[in-house]
């Protein structure tokens, strides 16, 4: 039986936390922009020359290269039951469920007032052009980054995370966001968004009931609002109601919902504003259900917060409300990192990627899932039959996905609404399989 929207929701009020997309940066000086194709991805090539983490777009361009890494040219996101991805020359098209207008095809209803089916096979995304540079998705929600670094959203919008200031059901095409420009990075959680600002600014909007849009205080607004205190970001993460931000110098902060400890500072307490995690050296960051993880330039992984399925990957099932002392185990040279509800992947230096967290679902991609539906996988398992991968993408559900050197997107897990777009079946995968019709 398909998982319902509704039964998503209601786990969220047991459980609150959950993740979207980031773009893989390194620390450095937000405030400057060039096209000079960066060095995102680990410089790796996909056989025109050209890297496959540099971005070709535009007179803006992408954040400096020096040493922050471009968005990746080829970037994979994914909702609860949808995915999108951007090609390297800028086409985004998105596939799966499409109930709340989340892949963009522009179907509302269907004549007979029906919701509208799945997209089996990935869709142009209408009305949102080319030339997209970065891409973010939020539960039932996707935001695009255009080439003049405007940004538009579709989907979901109940509680104004489409930023539009209204709170109209639900947009199956592209609405601008106002109030926002020089946009380099965009996530979204279940029902709010942020962005990070050329400068190191950092924006949300939407859904505030437990202090996620970090502007101080937990009240409703349709507005879109700054974080308080931020003025030196480089990447933003965001979970269900929880977001982090990766600033300038390594260090981490984060705020919002705390009930796990996500936000990795010391307590279980909500957050309004962002709070200092203990984490240095940081190089990138994904939030996952409950949870929260840091890439550090020495290649360890540091994870804090919920841990019921191992989603630590500390070889324990302890939550921690502070970075684990025990880093993920076994992981000395990691380069990128992706989280999904309760479980994370991250590409190694050699191009392989590894797993851990829950797989109910084959969604750590080892050729099987749990005998059990709640066996925890708490420490790195390999996944089958990647040795090239350069980027993880942040997917919100029981999916994941990665692109490799050569530009190919490769996903697995669930696939009840055709998320992973393979031959338009629903076919769960418990190894990766290439995006069959992207781009």
């Amino acid at each position: 039986m398909k998982r319902t929207i509704a039964a998503l929701l209601a786990l969220t009020l047991l459980a609150c936390n959950a993740i979207v997309g980031v773009v893989d940066v390194q620390p450095g000086n937000p405030g400057s922009f060039n096209n000079d194709g960066g060095n995102g991805g680990g410089g790796n090539f996909d056989g025109s020359g050209d890297p496959v983490g540099g971005d070709d777009s535009g007179p803006i361009g992408v954040i400096d290269a020096g040493p922050i890494a471009a968005p990746p040219a080829v970037q994979v996101m994914g909702g609860f039951d949808h995915t999108c991805a951007k090609s390297k020359s800028g086409v985004l098209k998105c596939w799966g469920s499409n109930v709340l207008g989340q892949s963009g095809n522009g179907v509302n209803t269907l004549p007979d007032g029906a919701a509208p089916p799945d997209v089996v096979t990935p869709l142009s995304v209408v009305g949102a052009g080319t030339g997209i540079i970065g891409i973010g998705n939020g539960l039932n929600h996707t935001c695009a980054i255009k080439s003049d670094h405007s940004l538009v959203c579709w989907g979901y919008n109940y509680s104004g995370q489409l930023g539009d200031g209204k709170k109209v059901p639900q947009s199956p095409t592209p609405i601008a966001v106002s109030g926002v420009s020089n946009v380099v990075q965009v996530a979204g959680g279940i029902v709010f968004t942020c962005a990070v600002i050329s400068g190191g600014g950092v924006k949300c909007w939407g859904d505030n009931g437990h202090g996620q849009l970090g502007n101080g205080n937990n009240s409703a607004t349709t507005s879109i609002v700054d974080v308080s205190g931020l003025s030196d970001a480089v990447e933003v993460a965001v979970g269900s109601y929880h977001a982090c931000a990766l600033r300038s110098g390594g260090t981490v902060s984060c705020w919002g919902m705390n009930t796990a400890g996500q936000l990795g500072n010391g307590n279980t307490k909500d957050a309004y504003a962002p709070t200092d995690v203990g984490v240095s050296q940081g190089m990138h960051i994904t939030a996952g259900f409950n949870f929260s993880c840091a890439v550090k330039s020495t290649g360890q992984i540091m994870c804090w917060g919920g841990n019921d399925y191992g989603q630590l990957g500390n070889n324990t099932s302890t939550s921690a409300p502070t970075p684990t002392p025990a880093v993920v185990t076994g992981i000395q040279d990691a380069v990128s990192i992706g989280a999904g509800t309760n479980h994370a992947c991250a590409v190694r230096k050699s191009g392989s990627v590894s797993c851990w967290g829950l797989n109910d679902d084959g969604q750590l991609g080892i050729g099987m899932k749990s005998a059990s539906s709640g066996m925890p996988n708490p420490t790195p398992v390999a996944v089958v039959g990647i040795s090239n991968a350069v980027s993880m993408g942040q997917v919100l559900g029981l999916h994941t996905c990665a692109v490799n050197a050569n530009g190919v997107v490769l996903c697995w897990g669930t696939n009840f609404y055709s998320e992973l777009a393979e031959d338009a079946t629903t076919q769960h995968e418990y190894s990766p399989v290439s995006v069959a019709g992207f781009p």
